[in-house]
């Protein structure tokens, strides 16, 4: 009686596995069958689109430091008169002309100063043979001469002082220029000191010649010299010679106007040597280096190309912008002017990073995204970060690893979940 409740009891678990088995089965049959449904489903969907995928690469590329700043004359000159009152007669040279040193570029009227040098070089023939009688004695001839001389003297002041005042009344109101009255002027100082040292010369004749009345004479000699010297100065201050070699940038004179000191005649970009001024954030510094080679463009200028070298990194820091000034000696090519806002891009290393073509780059509301395949062929975007670009190729900082397959053919019609058909996979 025992054994058979027992043959009972062991055959009742015996049963619960097997349902439970059975049960277990059913739901693992019913997974697999929807898994097949849906493999089945998928690849009964015709592809959306054929594409070309290429797993991404690593590359070394050139790490580049883009700066922007502005240009500026290495040595700017400008170029003044050291002269006042005297009109241009001829201008020899234009903005944008490249001179040598040396060369003219305006001539000032130079009449006023050439008569008086020719008064004054007849005054020292006078003196000096004032000099030479004062040295021998007169002769009663020679007295009465020299008085005649005094008489005819007077004569010329009267004359003159009456034309200096004439001028000067005109010139106060405005009926002459200043250079008029000032030849008057000078024509009767001039006559004044003839009729001063005429005087002392018939002194010296009537008393004859001493060490003192010589050494009078022969300061007066000395005095008409020093002016011929003065004149000669200021005649070459009338003519306006190139500095040094270099580009014209600006020319602010014209034919007529009057010379003053105060005055910029020309502006010139000595050597024809411009250099880019860059502001470089701190952060960067750290990456250049003086003989760095810099590549020059202009967004305003698109034909503007040019290059550069770093001559100097600026040995401070601005407090306010955290920026250093990098000065770069930059060739001069036609367009480039001071004050102009460039670029430039400096190569500042190699580096290994993920790569992938730039025809694989599209860009999705304003965000830069890949699309990657799956083994089912099912495509999916990713938001990724660039970096470099060459014309073939640009650099990925963040967004996708190495494992990844990319697609390179296509990508611009593609959307999150699309089946795909892969022709060719490029490694």
């Amino acid at each position: 009686m025992l054994s058979k409740y027992v043959k009972h009891i062991i055959f009742l678990p015996l049963i619960v596995v097997s349902i439970f088995n059975l049960s277990s089965c059913s739901k693992d049959d019913k997974k697999d069958d929807k898994k097949e449904q849906k493999e089945t489903k998928i690849n009964s969907i015709a592809p959306s689109l054929t594409v070309a995928t290429q797993k991404v690469s690593f590359k070394e590329i050139e790490k580049k430091l883009n700066v922007t700043g502005s240009i500026a004359a290495w040595d700017m000159i400008n170029l003044k008169s050291t002269s006042n009152g005297l009109k241009i007669l001829d201008i020899y040279a234009e903005s944008g002309d490249y001179v040598k040193k040396g060369q003219i570029l305006v001539k000032f009227d130079d009449s006023m100063l050439l008569a008086q040098l020719k008064s004054s070089n007849a005054r020292l023939v006078n003196a000096e043979a004032q000099l030479s009688k004062i040295k021998n004695p007169n002769r009663n001839q020679d007295l009465e001469a020299q008085k005649a001389s005094i008489d005819q003297i007077k004569a010329n002041l009267d004359n003159a002082k009456s034309n200096m005042d004439r001028f000067e009344q005109l010139y106060k109101q405005g009926a002459v220029s200043k250079a008029d009255f000032d030849l008057r002027k000078t024509t009767y100082d001039t006559t004044e000191a003839q009729l001063r040292q005429a005087k002392e010369r018939l002194s010296l004749m009537v008393e004859g010649s001493r060490n003192e009345d010589i050494k009078i004479a022969e300061s007066s000699v000395s005095d008409v010299k020093g002016q011929i010297e003065q004149l000669n100065v200021q005649l070459s201050q009338t003519r306006i010679y190139a500095p040094d070699d270099g580009l014209i940038m600006e020319r602010f004179v014209k034919l007529g106007d009057v010379s003053s000191s105060a005055v910029n005649l020309f502006t010139i970009v000595r050597k024809n040597r411009f250099e880019f001024q860059a502001k470089v954030p701190e952060i960067d510094i750290k990456n250049l280096k003086v003989g760095d080679v810099v590549n020059v463009t202009s967004d305003a200028n698109k034909l503007l190309k040019t290059k550069g070298a770093i001559r100097q990194i600026g040995p401070g820091v601005e407090q306010s912008s955290r920026q250093t000034i990098v000065k770069i000696d930059v060739d001069y090519v036609k367009g480039l002017q001071t004050g102009q806002f460039v670029t430039g891009e400096v190569n500042i290393g190699k580096t290994k990073s993920i790569t992938v073509p730039n025809k694989s780059i599209v860009n999705i509301d304003g965000m830069n995204k890949v699309f990657i395949v799956d083994e089912k062929s099912i495509v999916s975007s990713k938001s990724v970060m660039t970096g470099e670009r060459t014309k073939d190729f640009v650099q990925i900082l963040s967004g996708i690893n190495d494992k990844e397959q990319i697609i390179t053919e296509g990508a611009g019609f593609l959307k999150d979940g699309d089946f795909v058909k892969v022709i060719s996979n490029k490694l």
